[in-house]
């Protein structure tokens, strides 16, 4: 079994929640990052200014073929609000990124694929459920 003490206590409850058990979260690379203050500038009177970054969890997306790591898909603990709609954001990707499939960590890809079928999900967690439960492979549209 993989280690998942870099996973927070809040984090693993949802993870439970979802069916994901804790081999599948060390396989699949799943970690929690927590919140922190961080430098935000200076203001016009020359004061220093902080702001909280939320924790968040994330999950690697990476090129099934090349073991490339493309970024971390990330979900985080308190959403971003757009200021004009007002909607909330929760899971994020790097900026300017190109969209990736999820394929997960999970499966050796080079042995699965090619295959007569792979089971198509909304989200990474669902692929590894999925992947989990049945041992077939998934692929998560993010």
């Amino acid at each position: 079994m993989n280690d998942n003490s870099n996973i927070n206590f809040k984090h693993k409850k949802d993870f439970i929640n979802s069916g994901l058990s804790e081999e599948t979260l060390g396989k699949a690379g799943y970690r929690s990052v927590d919140g922190q203050t961080v430098d935000d500038g200076v203001t016009p009177t020359g004061r220093k200014k902080t702001k909280f970054i939320s924790g968040y969890w994330q999950v690697p997306v990476i090129c099934p073929f090349t073991k490339k790591l493309h970024y971390y898909r990330k979900k985080l603990d308190q959403p971003l609000i757009h200021p004009k709609t007002k909607k909330e954001t929760f899971y994020v990707s790097p900026a300017n990124s190109a969209p990736h499939l999820y394929f997960s960590k999970q499966l050796n890809w080079d042995d699965v694929l090619p295959c007569d079928s792979i089971v198509l999900t909304e989200g990474e967690k669902k692929a590894d459920k999925y992947i989990q439960d049945t041992g077939k492979p998934a692929v998560a549209l993010s």
